[in-house]
């Protein structure tokens, strides 16, 4: 879902898809998303997904680009991490379609 919206929001359609949306952002962005990254890897990812949703919520800059790319990363995650982590497929698909109706751009999702 994350690289459709990618795709859709920027016209990226490419393996490169994550380098491209990282280019995009500032240093300072680049390792909050880091921090979140780790976050997801120890299995925090609920703590992760909140303070993801507490960025979108303030609007900070690169907020698309951060969702969209925390959101890659964990859809690439197995089903086994995600249980072990107290997470779910459909946790993370409900997380994603949630963080882009915060977003504002709830368009680009087909129910």
């Amino acid at each position: 879902l994350a690289k459709m919206v990618a795709k859709f929001l920027f016209g990226i359609d490419s393996p490169t898809l994550t380098e491209e949306l990282e280019d995009r952002l500032s240093e300072n962005e680049t390792g909050i998303l880091k921090t979140l990254i780790q976050m997801i890897d120890s299995g925090d990812i609920g703590k992760a997904e909140d303070i993801l949703f507490d960025i979108i919520e303030n609007k900070e800059k690169g907020y698309v680009e951060t969702a969209l790319l925390f959101y890659t990363y964990l859809e690439q995650k197995s089903d086994e991490f995600l249980i072990l982590s107290g997470f779910s497929r459909e946790e993370v698909n409900e997380g994603f379609r949630d963080a882009m109706k915060m977003c504002g751009v709830e368009e680009f999702l087909s129910e």
